[in-house]
């Protein structure tokens, strides 16, 4: 799955580490977001049981969330993915 995202991710100064490899792969969604926030800019998410409203209490202006699966972020992902930060964003067919 990993793999699938690295084409989209590979842009300057940008660092994608899947929680399978950086050993959070046990967090709950909680600890999982609050780690995330103070570790990076975005959290990128296959994950659609987060409630809506939740998550957008969670973002801060320096931090997004990005929920998709892998072939709808493979034609949506930004050229800039400074368009997620400070918001939910969920891409969809």
């Amino acid at each position: 799955m990993y793999l699938r995202y690295l084409a989209g991710l590979a842009q300057p100064g940008l660092l994608a580490d899947p929680v399978n490899f950086i050993g959070w792969k046990s967090l709950q969604n909680g600890e999982l977001i609050v780690r995330t926030r103070e570790q990076f800019r975005l959290l990128l998410t296959r994950d659609k049981d987060f409630d809506e409203e939740y998550l957008k209490q969670q973002v801060t202006d320096s931090f997004g969330i990005v929920s998709a699966y892998a072939a709808w972020f493979a034609r949506t992902w930004p050229a800039d993915y400074n368009t997620f930060i400070g918001k939910v964003t969920r891409l969809s067919t």
